[in-house]
């Protein structure tokens, strides 16, 4: 509900946006900024601990032997933070996809605009079609299945790679 206050015509962030004709609220912007919002700790959680654990040995080394900000961002904080993030985005992507509460506010379910999936679902079983409602939450799983494979897969990848790097 704050969500959708904030970011209103009349609200005190969307009144910022008005005037240029952007409207947050009631749109896929909005629908954007709420997922943002509630899955961001998905990825913090995981990127987290993976700071805390990176050695700072390694980033005095490169910058001792010359190495530029932007080298040893990419050559050894980078290639740390990867899996993490790929593991954040995919939960935080899985968990966007089902998101109903923070998002039914904000959304303002207008055809073909800013329908969002769960809501569908939510309708349908209003309207007692258990069938169609089951279809569209089976499809809902099986994205968020394959997100997660795919994801898990990249990993298991890069960590054959990173132990024949290091036989």
């Amino acid at each position: 509900i704050s969500l959708a206050s904030l970011y209103s015509p009349t609200g005190f962030i969307g009144q910022l946006f008005a005037p240029f004709g952007i409207k947050i609220a009631y749109s896929q912007i909005g629908i954007t900024i709420a997922l943002i919002f509630v899955t961001i700790p998905f990825v913090v959680r995981t990127v987290e601990p993976v700071l805390k654990n990176l050695d700072p040995v390694f980033v005095e080394a490169a910058y001792t032997l010359g190495a530029s900000r932007f080298t040893i961002f990419r050559r050894i904080i980078l290639p740390e933070l990867v899996p993490a993030l790929l593991l954040g985005g995919g939960l935080a992507f899985a968990r966007a996809i089902g998101e109903y509460g923070s998002v039914i506010f904000i959304a303002g379910n207008m055809p073909f605009k800013s329908e969002i999936v769960p809501l569908l679902i939510m309708v349908k079983l209003q309207q007692f079609n258990y069938g169609e409602a089951t279809s569209i939450a089976i499809v809902m799983l099986l994205f968020s299945f394959f997100i997660m494979f795919a994801i898990n897969s990249l990993q298991a990848y890069q960590q054959k790679i990173v132990q024949g790097v290091t036989k």
